[in-house]
């Protein structure tokens, strides 16, 4: 492998005692549990905006509900007579309940309100506890929305395809969102494990490794010469050789005009090999270019 653009380790480590799972899963998190990690009060925005949509919406929902339980919780053990206008067709748990959800959300109707000290008390401190919480809740919401991340697919498996006069290693990408990137740039590693666990990395060189528009998809290419780690390697080397290709990807983002970038990888036994893409682009009969984003991982025999 001396031959062989061989290059320091990017960042994963070299030396394992025993077997490893893939380095960057298909989404591009990276396969590591953090063990012993202290956490700061200051972390939890953070995750809150990492946090994905339907779980982030789950625990609003039930943090929502849960605080305005408490608080209804209060008022009846409290205060238990420490309210005007209830309802009587219903009971005073629930009539705290949703005078709760009024005080929280300071929306305050008026019909049903605190009477003596300790309802009042807990009232005053319910609208402060709803203030911060709208403001963060505001906050977080903003910076979920406003922060600039790629959303770019991956086609599921990378292939091995004719190129040129010999064969090449290929993967091919789109961009999911109507708003534009340019600029884009493509690097590609390629990690093999040996048979003491001993991890090695060799760059792939890209051709091309970058593009200035990117309105469709991109198909990236490594030729596979008798500089690459591939050259004259059969389909079980694929199949048997414990490996990955690591995959990053940057470009501008005009809208937020910032810089975003994105990642994956392809195991070794995922490689398709004599394979061709399948056209993701054609033209109508006005001359429109059409994208079907759905067939990003349409591949056919490349003996077809």
């Amino acid at each position: 492998m001396s031959m062989f653009d061989k290059i320091r380790d990017p960042g994963f480590g070299e030396k394992y005692n025993s077997k490893t799972k893939r380095l960057i899963n298909t989404d591009g998190s990276f396969n590591v549990t953090r063990v012993g990690e202290k956490y700061h009060v200051r972390d939890v925005f953070q995750w809150l905006i990492n946090l994905s949509w339907l779980y982030f919406g789950m625990l609003l929902v039930l943090f929502y509900i849960s605080i305005n339980l408490i608080f209804a919780l209060l008022y009846y053990v409290l205060s238990p007579n420490g309210l005007e206008g209830i309802e009587s067709s219903i009971s005073f748990f629930t009539n705290a309940f949703f005078f709760s959800l009024q005080t929280f959300s300071t929306v305050g109707y008026g019909k049903m309100h605190p009477i003596g000290m300790m309802s009042n008390a807990i009232a005053a401190v319910e609208s402060l506890v709803g203030l911060v919480f709208y403001a963060i809740v505001t906050g977080v919401l903003y910076s979920r929305f406003s922060r600039p991340k790629a959303r770019v697919a991956f086609s599921k498996n990378a292939i091995i395809a004719p190129y040129k006069e010999g064969e090449s290693l290929q993967f091919r990408l789109v961009n999911q969102r109507s708003t534009q990137l340019m600029d884009i740039h493509a690097k590609a590693i390629l990690m093999l494990v040996d048979q003491q666990h001993h991890r090695q990395y060799y760059r792939l060189d890209l051709e091309p490794s970058s593009i200035q528009f990117f309105p469709l998809s991109w198909t990236v290419v490594h030729p596979i010469t008798e500089g690459s780690p591939f050259y004259n390697k059969a389909p079980s080397f694929y199949k048997d050789t414990e490996g990955e290709i690591l995959i990053f990807i940057r470009g501008f983002d005009e809208t937020f005009s910032q810089e975003v970038h994105t990642r994956t990888s392809y195991l070794l036994k995922d490689i398709v090999c004599h394979a061709k893409f399948s056209p993701m682009f054609e033209t109508d009969h006005d001359g429109e270019i059409l994208l079907h984003l759905n067939k990003i991982n349409h591949y056919h025999s490349a003996n077809k």
